[in-house]
């Protein structure tokens, strides 16, 4: 791939949505879309649509369903420590700068 083709593609790839990747450490965490649902207080249909959203952005089955619950894929395990170093960053960030989202609802709302 050509410089100018990477550029392209960084121009129009969406960025990582921090509530997906979210949902879908947390599904791994608690092994089933249910008990993470339950954890976050969203539906389950909540967590299943970011999943499918999430793979369907990355063009790739993160999670395999077992009949012991659920199962990570190849492209699931690389994504797996990526998501939770992004999510200890924005959570470093909001530790860091307490005051930018009320600062940033401020300046909307006025």
């Amino acid at each position: 791939m050509t410089a100018l083709e990477q550029q392209r593609r960084s121009e129009v790839a969406p960025a990582f949505d921090l509530r997906s990747l979210s949902m879908f450490v947390t599904v791994v965490e608690q092994g089933s879309f249910t008990r993470a649902a339950a954890a976050l207080e969203v539906t389950t249909a909540c967590v299943s649509l970011q999943i499918k959203r999430l793979e369907r952005a990355l063009g790739a089955q993160l999670l395999r369903r077992h009949a012991h619950g659920l199962v990570l894929t190849p492209d699931g395990d690389r994504l797996l420590p990526a998501a939770r170093r992004m999510l200890a960053l924005n959570a470093e960030l909001m530790r860091d700068w307490p005051d930018a989202t009320g600062r940033a609802v401020a300046a909307i709302a006025a």
